[in-house]
């Protein structure tokens, strides 16, 4: 990453806490795919007017075919947990940066 950054003059400083030094996270074996998945979804959101709405769910379902998810109902289910939770938190994250502006 450090490469990536100094080709725009950039150091790890510009970024965020939370992604310099991630927390480390245990993740079930029975759960590593679809986190992978999850993961691999990051830039595939869909967004309107009121920001973020969710997955471009036409995405997902080519992701499963490429991650050979057997169990789709199942990992669309935890998908859309993992989903619910993220859009929560940009949500709040968004209202914390509305109160602190002037």
């Amino acid at each position: 990453m450090e490469e990536q950054l100094a080709r725009y003059g950039l150091d790890e400083s510009f970024l965020p806490e939370h992604i310099r030094k991630p927390a480390d996270v245990a993740v079930w074996p029975e759960h590593e795919t679809d986190v992978r998945l999850f993961l691999s979804m990051t830039t595939q959101w869909r967004a309107g007017p009121a920001g973020l709405l969710g997955f471009d769910y036409g995405v997902l379902f080519e992701m499963m075919r490429i991650y050979n998810v057997r169990d789709r109902r199942q990992s669309l289910e935890n998908l859309q947990v993992m989903e619910a939770h993220a859009l929560q938190l940009i949500d709040e994250a968004g209202k914390k940066a509305a109160r602190q502006r002037p």
